[in-house]
């Protein structure tokens, strides 16, 4: 593999884990929001007005919106280290093992770098 493609998979797993750690600080607003709503409807106040202070539509797109960039993130990284893999001489039976993913979706991966649909 070439230093490029060192440095493109080095690139996409750095952004990898800064997806994931945007995602484990959404989840434990989440929660400490959630844990709020709890602690508000214990003692009593109403549901819609736990639930308004809980920004609770807010609060759900910012972890749906956490949870879809660790997606792509996700993605990303499989087809920059399918490119690699293939580049290097893996198969794709070599990159569904390394991945523990089906030989189908290997495949499908090493379609989407090599240009196809």
């Amino acid at each position: 593999v070439n230093e490029s493609s060192r440095d493109e998979v080095i690139r996409s797993l750095v952004q990898l884990i800064e997806a994931d750690q945007e995602v484990r600080h959404r989840l434990r607003t989440s929660e400490a929001i959630l844990r709020g709503a709890i602690k508000d409807i214990e003692e009593g106040v109403d549901f819609a007005t736990a639930i308004q202070s809980a920004q609770a539509a807010e609060n759900r797109q910012s972890v749906d919106d956490a949870l879809s960039a660790l997606e792509l993130a996700r993605h990303e990284v499989r087809l920059v280290v399918t490119t690699a893999g293939l580049g290097e001489g893996m198969t794709i039976a070599d990159l569904a093992r390394a991945w523990g993913i089906s030989r189908r979706l290997a495949a499908r991966l090493a379609k989407e770098v090599r240009g196809g649909d």
